[in-house]
C-alpha cells in the first residue's frame, strides 16, 4: 500500500513538472533586435559596405569578404521573420 502511495506521489510530480508552461523568448528577441539591427536590415547592409570599404568602389578580395561576412551576419540577425516565428 505505501508503495502505491509513494508512486503515485512520484507521478503527479513528474505531471506537474511536465506540464510546465513555455516561456516566450519574443522579448529576448525583440531586444536583439532593437540593439543589433536600430536602423533595419538597409541600414545593416549600409554599415557593411562602409566599414568593410565595399562602397569606396573597386573592392579587393580581403574588402569582398568582409561585406559578404558582415552582410550574413546582417541576414541573421536582422531578418524580422524570426521575430513572426518567436511568437
Amino acid at each position: 500500500m505505501l508503495r502505491i502511495r509513494i508512486l503515485s506521489l512520484v507521478a503527479i510530480l513528474l505531471v506537474s513538472v511536465a506540464c510546465k508552461k513555455d516561456e516566450s523568448d519574443f522579448p529576448e528577441k525583440l531586444a536583439t533586435y532593437q540593439l543589433l539591427c536600430p536602423s533595419g536590415i538597409d541600414g545593416c547592409y549600409n554599415d557593411c559596405g562602409t566599414s568593410s570599404g565595399v562602397s569606396s568602389g573597386g573592392a579587393t578580395g580581403e574588402e569582398l569578404r568582409a561585406f559578404n561576412t558582415c552582410a550574413a551576419q546582417c541576414d541573421v540577425l536582422c531578418d524580422t521573420s524570426f521575430l513572426l516565428l518567436a511568437q
